[in-house]
């Protein structure tokens, strides 16, 4: 198999390529590149309210995430590389000399957060 060329191509379509092809090059040694990782990463990951139903795509890529073994050894985490997220989330931590952490799930206008141990009542 031999490769023949189509025909001539156009100066001005080569022109086009040769710098398209150049500023696709400069672009990551600019301050350019910022403005396309803002908006393709920053706006997507701050401003995505998509609603996680059941059975959703969104649903099952959080499953497959929480998923992931744990393999952090701080020791609140206690992560051993055999815990997922999903075990790290869910265990108690009063056994490791940390209080345990108590949250009000919000009321829809407010957003959840960690009540202080006056909250709880707890000294």
């Amino acid at each position: 198999m031999t490769f023949q060329p189509a025909g001539e191509m156009p100066a001005l379509v080569a022109v086009e390529i040769v710098v398209a092809s150049a500023l696709a090059a400069y672009i990551p040694l600019t301050h350019m590149s910022h403005f396309f990782t803002k908006w393709f990463m920053y706006h997507d990951v701050r401003w995505n309210d998509e609603v996680n139903r059941v059975g959703s795509k969104l649903e099952a890529a959080i499953g497959r995430q929480l998923g992931h073994k744990v393999s952090w050894s701080a020791p609140h985490i206690r992560g051993d590389g055999k815990k997922t997220w999903v075990d790290v989330a869910t265990e108690r931590v009063s056994d490791s000399g940390l209080r345990p952490v108590e949250l009000d799930a919000g009321d829809g206008k407010n957003p959840p957060r960690v009540l202080s141990q006056k909250e709880i009542g707890k000294p």
